[in-house]
């Protein structure tokens, strides 16, 4: 009973592919080319997926998602409350910077966290695709016109 929370295991299934990481590295790799860097891949404790890296020092975060739709799809970007939050804490304690990196079906843009306020919602994975109880959570909605476009 202990080890249930409303009738599902306390530990998460991971729902990350060998695609997705490999859709992760081929932007990763055009992230290094046009931001003259490395990209260094993070343990998933650390709730980012890259170290940005010049000559092994780093000098920000990276968190990259790959999407199956158009930048202009929607108003709004969902993120998990989660994520960002872990994120900006990592800023802070380092004082290195966050970005959001985001490959749509049109182009590959960023948005540079600067502690700005975010529209906070109830969102996540829609009930037509949902894969668990956690996929529902508190999303922040970051407006798609503060993404630059890098390709």
């Amino acid at each position: 009973l202990c080890n249930k929370i409303n009738g599902s295991d306390m530990k998460r299934k991971m729902y990350e592919t060998e695609e997705h990481l490999k859709n992760e590295r081929a932007v990763a790799n055009i992230i290094e080319r046009s931001w003259k860097c490395k990209l260094k891949k993070l343990s998933y404790k650390l709730m980012v997926d890259f170290a940005i890296c010049q000559d092994d020092v780093i000098k920000g975060w990276i968190e990259v998602k790959c999407r199956k739709i158009s930048y202009s799809t929607s108003p709004d970007y969902m993120i998990s409350m989660h994520k960002i939050n872990f994120a900006r804490q990592l800023s802070r304690e380092t004082e290195l910077p966050f970005f959001l990196v985001i490959q749509f079906n049109d182009c590959l843009c960023y948005w540079k966290d600067d502690g700005q306020k975010i529209p906070l919602r109830w969102g996540g994975i829609t009930k037509k695709y949902i894969r668990d109880a956690q996929d529902r959570e508190p999303c922040y909605y970051i407006p798609i016109g503060s993404f630059t476009r890098i390709s």
